[in-house]
């Protein structure tokens, strides 16, 4: 078993530390700080190797418990973890190799002491009897079985690092070989378990990359170096080599843990910057290229941009990528930088990074390329950098220096590939998107129309159809004088579709403003206050009439049935007979129109007022209300994704800064309309229109 270090030696234990880390080139810091923590390496050491060692820690999951240990959160688990694995892993199992106890019969003692001989006799070969007998005691569980943790027990993964290191071929390349098929079929198979593993790929890949990178830019001799690179079968050899290992590293950037240990490493983000900028992707080093630019994209959002380096090396070499004429290339600079925004940390560098307008330029380029998939991407760019905390600067460059309204370049993309793109010539465009580019596959031409409003089918509807119909089926058009609560509105239809995810109150003034337009004074009122906001020309249509209604004469606080309305308004408000040259004035809500001679002419005023209300024998029979007939509108109900949803995400982003709303105002119909024909948009839509 490993010994515990007592407390006496700690002395003795950070000599023996530094010494390890000397050896291995690698700096160390003392008095690593974590969570306003400073953590003792030596005590963290001896909890660890108290609770059974890394791997046994790792394993049964007991960070959590070590953590504890130095009164730290739960959370901090991973953030241990990753510190004893940059610190003390690999000196835990040099000690563990060395340091056991010989009288120790133990299973584990005995593993320990055949790793300890292993160790001294590096060109012994291995055992591959004994490892086909390891491979076959599995092959029927499947390929699966290989991820097991059973499986990669220390002996196996020793025997992984002293065949690296040996002298034989064809060990090397059953070590090769056996990494590449672990990384790619196993999720446990990962960096934590074998720090140094980095280390042990850097010989096979250094000096490689050092001869041949340097001849590839060497001016004059650059075309004789690539034919003899061609013919040299040693060479050959080597780039073979030298892919595998990228080709296990990038397997190992795949899973969330590998991250980390990459990112930490003091080389390979280096060597994975120069082989991204200085390999021509034309050249014969291309595919070495690619893995690499897919190893830096994957790490890239636990890469943090040194602030005090001006340009950081990564950040620059990301940047230089949306330069190059290879789509691959723009497409990895691209999602790398996207990804380094999700960190936090970044947020300051990037910022300043993207200030530059030859950058923004790009993007402006790489937006109107007939390319969805650079589109998408240059799109999500932008969603990402619009989102930070502080963008606002950025995004005042972004609009600024687009030429022409970006706005409606992004209220385009909300139609991209869609069929309510109606076709028109090539020549044409929409928003400045070419129609063609904007035009869906003719091999899915199928829509539908907006469907019809005036029947009880609506309520079947995705909104906001269903609060469209129920809107127009609800209440009209009224007079200057008509006001309805918006409370009292939202609350009735709350209630009538409670069941089924009623729209909310900003949504639901969005779709009522696009059918009763409301003054800009009620759309401050109600950004102030919505409950206690009055609508304005709107009220009750005629299909909602009731056996009773009140009596809306000032002061009076009266209910009577619709038919004896004018009867109580006869008796109540006005005299008998006409006399004495009177004059009679409107009482009706806020009318207070004068001038009337006779209790005739006062009648047939009020009868404006209730003409469109009340059906009685007081009024004349109105004429039939026109049917509400939409404009045939194409439909695309089906779900958004892509270009579309980033370009709605992009729109809502900008709309929350408030300072660019006037940018808005030409595409407000166009934006309405759009949250009709695309429902799974609306949503969205209505966030930016309800922020104007």
């Amino acid at each position: 078993m490993v010994t515990v270090v007592p407390e006496h030696a700690e002395a003795q234990f950070m000599e023996k530390l530094q010494l390890f880390h000397r050896r291995q080139a690698t700096p160390v810091d003392f008095h690593p700080r974590l969570y306003d923590k400073t953590i003792d390496l030596f005590q963290l050491f001896r909890v660890i190797v108290a609770l059974g060692g890394f791997q046994q820690v790792t394993y049964n999951g007991k960070w959590t418990e070590a953590c504890d240990k130095f009164d730290l959160p739960s959370m901090a688990a991973d953030d241990l973890r990753s510190l004893y694995t940059t610190y003390l892993a690999g000196y835990e199992k040099e000690a563990s190799q060395y340091d056991f106890d010989m009288s120790d019969a133990s299973p584990k003692a005995k593993v320990y002491r055949e790793t300890a001989t292993a160790l001294r006799q590096l060109d012994r070969p291995p055992n591959y009897a004994r490892d086909q007998q390891y491979i076959s005691q599995h092959q029927s569980m499947g390929v699966m079985a290989l991820g097991t943790p059973a499986f990669f027990d220390l002996e196996i993964r020793t025997r992984l690092l002293l065949c690296l290191q040996s002298s034989l071929p064809n060990e090397v390349d059953w070590a090769f070989n056996m990494l590449v098929q672990l990384t790619g079929t196993s999720e446990n198979f990962n960096l934590d378990t074998q720090p140094e593993l980095l280390d042990r790929f850097l010989p096979f890949v250094e000096p490689f990359l050092a001869r041949h990178m340097l001849e590839e830019h060497d001016g004059s001799g650059a075309a004789a170096t690539m034919m003899e690179f061609f013919l040299d079968q040693p060479d050959q050899e080597q780039l073979e080599r030298v892919l595998q290992v990228f080709h296990i590293l990038r397997n190992y950037s795949f899973l969330e843990a590998n991250l980390r240990p990459i990112v930490a490493h003091p080389r390979w983000p280096q060597v994975l910057v120069a082989c991204v900028t200085r390999i021509d992707s034309a050249s014969p080093l291309a595919e070495l290229m690619r893995y690499a630019l897919d190893i830096l994209e994957n790490i890239s959002p636990h890469m943090i941009a040194n602030s005090h380096l001006s340009p950081d090396p990564c950040l620059h070499a990301l940047c230089s990528l949306l330069f190059s004429k290879d789509r691959t290339l723009i497409l990895g600079g691209l999602r790398g930088l996207t990804r380094m925004a999700v960190n936090e940390v970044n947020e300051r560098a990037l910022l300043a990074t993207m200030m530059h307008e030859d950058l923004v330029d790009r993007l402006f380029q790489l937006l109107l390329i007939d390319d969805e998939e650079l589109a998408g991407a240059a799109l999500e760019f932008i969603y990402q950098y619009t989102g930070l905390r502080g963008s606002r600067d950025w995004v005042a460059l972004l609009l600024q220096s687009y030429p022409g309204n970006l706005v409606g370049l992004l209220v385009g993309y909300l139609s991209y590939k869609s069929p309510i793109t109606r076709t028109r010539r090539a020549a044409e465009s929409i928003h400045g998107i070419p129609t063609a580019q904007l035009a869906a596959s003719a091999a899915n031409p199928t829509f539908q129309i907006i469907p019809d409003l005036n029947n009880k089918n609506y309520e079947d509807l995705d909104e906001p159809f269903r609060c469209l119909g129920w809107l127009k089926e609800t209440y009209s058009d009224g007079e200057d004088t008509d006001m309805i609560p918006f409370k009292d509105l939202y609350d009735t239809y709350e209630q009538r579709f409670r069941d089924s995810k009623p729209l909310n109150v900003q949504e639901t003034f969005t779709v009522l403003s696009a059918v009763f337009k409301q003054s800009p004074e009620v759309e401050s009122r109600f950004k102030a206050d919505p409950m206690q906001t009055e609508l304005v020309r709107i009220k009750l249509s005629p299909v909602q009439d009731k056996t009773r209604t009140p009596c809306k004469w000032t002061g009076c606080q009266s209910v009577v049935a619709p038919e004896e309305l004018w009867d109580h308004i006869h008796a109540a408000h006005l005299p008998a007979q006409d006399g004495g040259g009177a004059v009679y004035t409107c009482g009706w809500q806020k009318c207070h129109r004068t001038g009337f001679s006779t209790v005739s002419d006062l009648e047939r005023h009020w009868r404006v007022h209730v003409c469109t209300l009340y059906r009685t024998k007081y009024t004349r029979q109105a004429k039939s209300r026109m049917k509400f007939t939409p404009d045939r509108m194409l439909v695309d109900a089906a779900e958004v994704e892509g270009v579309p949803l980033t370009a709605a995400l992009v729109l809502r982003n900008i709309a929350y800064k408030r300072v660019h709303n006037d940018l808005f105002l030409p595409y407000q119909d166009a934006l309405a309309a759009l949250a009709m024909q695309r429902p799974k948009l609306s949503k969205y839509i209505m966030t930016v229109l309800g922020e104007l």
